[in-house]
């Protein structure tokens, strides 16, 4: 279907003493493109129970090329691979319009605020993150944007 696009500023903080962007950086770049999508499904979904109450259980990352700071937004691109009854499996590209400098994966599992324990994904839930299922691999969707 389509991927959601997230345009994230990059800040000064960052980056490593080499002047790259650090790994724990790329996971928040991962984490507000996440919930960003998230949110965008609030209204029209129903899914408050989503939005306060989530888990990511496992999450990787491959580093394709070193990023340096740049004053422009960086794109994190993320589309969902699986859907299963209790996990959303996200994949995601941070990427300019030449490169991408990484890839990666995460599941994300709703809980029940209640009792916080994992619980099954709505119906609701289910068709907003279809919208956004694709089955193109990670290799191959950084190949796209590695200037090959």
């Amino acid at each position: 279907m389509s991927r959601f696009r997230y345009h994230c500023a990059m800040r000064w903080s960052d980056l490593d003493s080499l002047g790259h962007v650090a790994d724990t950086s790329y996971l928040r770049y991962l984490g507000e493109c996440r919930l960003e999508l998230i949110h965008r499904l609030l209204p029209r979904y129903e899914a408050q129970d989503l939005a306060r109450g989530s888990v990511v259980t496992r999450q990787s990352m491959t580093y394709l090329r070193p990023l340096c700071y740049r004053t422009e937004p960086i794109t994190v691109e993320t589309w969902v691979t699986d859907i299963k009854a209790a996990v959303v499996r996200f994949a995601y590209l941070v990427r300019d319009d030449a490169y991408g400098y990484l890839e990666g994966e995460a599941d994300l599992v709703p809980v029940d605020l209640r009792y916080g324990t994992p619980r099954r994904l709505t119906e609701n839930e289910r068709t907003h993150f279809g919208a956004y299922r694709e089955a193109t691999s990670l290799s191959l969707a950084a190949s796209t944007h590695n200037g090959g």
